[in-house]
Order: C-alpha cells, then sequence, then structure tokens
C-alpha cells in the first residue's frame, strides 16, 4: 500500500514537470498541472498519515493532515470548462 502511495507521488510530479516544460503551454495545461500538483501533495500526507500511524504516532502533528479529495472539485470543473471550450473554438 505504502508502496503505491509513493508511486503516485513521484508519478504525478514528473507529470507535473512535464506539463510545466512542454513548449505550446495553454491555460488547461497549467490548471492539470495545478491539479495534479495538489493531488500529489494530498497522497503524500495520506502517505505520511499512514507512516506516522504504523510508527505509533510519535509525531502528533501528523494526525488528520490529510484533506479530503473534494477539494479538488473546482479545478477539475475549471480544467473542463477549459478544454471545452478550445474544443468548440477550434472547429
Amino acid at each position: 500500500m505504502i508502496g503505491l502511495l509513493i508511486i503516485g507521488v513521484f508519478q504525478a510530479a514528473l507529470l507535473v514537470l512535464l506539463l510545466l516544460t512542454k513548449r505550446n503551454k495553454s491555460v488547461s495545461d497549467y490548471i492539470l498541472a495545478g491539479y495534479l500538483f495538489l493531488s500529489a501533495l494530498l497522497i503524500f500526507f495520506t502517505y505520511l498519515e499512514i507512516w506516522n500511524r504504523n510508527n505509533d504516532l510519535q509525531h502528533l502533528w501528523l494526525i488528520n493532515l490529510r484533506t479530503p479529495f473534494i477539494l479538488l472539485l473546482p479545478l477539475t470543473c475549471l480544467w473542463l470548462r477549459k478544454v471545452i471550450k478550445m474544443d468548440l473554438n477550434e472547429l
């Protein structure tokens, strides 16, 4: 389980790096990069909380550090609006 969380963090970080080094960036690329960065951060916080629980709660500040993924919903809606608007303009 912990290995999957670490893989998820590095995969999201790699995708953010690829999106930000792309040549012809649009607004939707920046929104998607922000979404991936926030999701990597949330996955990392989940990893820290599981690590803390497995080590007998040595660091109390790590309790309930992770936030719900519902916070990513506004970014998803904004990204979809930009992608749909971009596709309609290309027609």
